[in-house]
């Protein structure tokens, strides 16, 4: 997911990694990203990114609670299975909010994110 002012991503843009729970229960937000360039040659597109903080804590625990799942469900909109959307500016501030609430080690919904093996519907 990307947040930008242009169609395509450009440099200082952010990207956030979110892996759907489709067909498997390790799911979630996993990491967060500077787009340092995107390259769009033919129909080959290459994006290059710095992982930045809270990566480190989200790949070793995606943020994976109620509250994460349905900010997704909200970016990805009808079609949940693309491969990058745009985040709207007014969900910006829920996304931080979530994103640093989970690294600093608080679930919103205090404690009650989801566990291994957990079902969590598309």
């Amino acid at each position: 997911m990307v947040r930008g002012d242009s169609e395509d991503p450009q440099p200082g843009d952010v990207v956030l990694f979110f892996y759907a729970p489709t067909g498997g229960w390790d799911w979630g937000f996993y990491g967060w990203a500077v787009i340092v360039g995107w390259h769009s040659r033919d129909e080959n597109k290459e994006i290059r990114f710095q992982p930045t903080s809270p990566s480190d804590r989200l790949k070793m625990d995606p943020w994976r609670d109620r509250e994460a799942k349905a900010l997704a469900d909200e970016i990805r909109g009808r079609v949940k299975q693309g491969t990058m959307w745009k985040v709207p500016d007014h969900l910006v501030p829920r996304l931080r909010s979530g994103l640093v609430t989970w690294a600093a080690g608080v679930t919103i919904e205090e404690g009650e994110g989801a566990e291994p093996g957990e079902e969590v519907e598309e």
